[in-house]
């Protein structure tokens, strides 16, 4: 006489629990950041102008990054376990582009731009944003100001110091530029 669950239930309740047991095998894992986008929406820039500032370098001519010989690294993010070394995005109103964090630069470096910006990635696609200021908070972006630049907070969240590469593309058209976080790009 046997007892206990006919062999097939059983062979059917152990495979069950095999597969709910390995279910949550990631949970916990750091989250793999390596082909992530980060949204972008147009709401609240924070400046408007004609042109870039003075000490930033156009690329590709839709986007304008500061020129300095060496970027500060900020302050430390627990959380992200980054730097994050803090400036606005200059763009190029109502112009469709992406910028990626370059594979030799990754995972090092995460970047984020505007609204979503604490939450970074290692590309950002942009559909072109109005050169035109619709809220009325921020005092160097009054309400129905126009122009041909619109700028965004965010910057670039880093784990060592290093001459981050960035792959800006417009179109067909890819150009790869380099930011110096914490130390000069050579």
């Amino acid at each position: 006489m046997q007892h206990g669950l006919p062999r097939a239930l059983l062979v059917t309740l152990v495979a069950a629990l095999g597969v709910i047991g390995c279910a949550d095998s990631d949970a916990g894992q750091p989250e793999d950041l390596t082909s992530s986008v980060a949204p972008f929406q147009c709401a609240d820039p924070i400046d408007i102008m004609d042109k870039p500032p003075d000490g930033w370098i156009r690329v590709a001519d839709a986007v304008a990054l500061p020129a300095a010989r060496s970027l500060q690294r900020g302050r430390y993010d627990d959380e992200l376990g980054r730097s994050f070394s803090k400036f606005g995005l200059v763009m190029r109103a109502d112009r469709a582009f992406s910028i990626r964090v370059a594979i030799e630069s990754q995972p090092n470096a995460l970047i984020g731009w505007g609204t979503d910006s604490r939450e970074p990635a290692t590309s950002i696609s942009v559909s072109g944003c109005p050169g035109r200021c619709e809220v009325s908070w921020q005092p160097n972006c009054p309400l129905g100001a126009l122009g041909e630049w619109v700028v965004y907070p965010g910057g670039i969240w880093t784990i060592e110091p290093a001459c981050i590469k960035l792959e800006i593309t417009v179109g067909a058209e890819t150009v790869t530029t380099q930011l110096p976080i914490g130390e000069e790009c050579t």
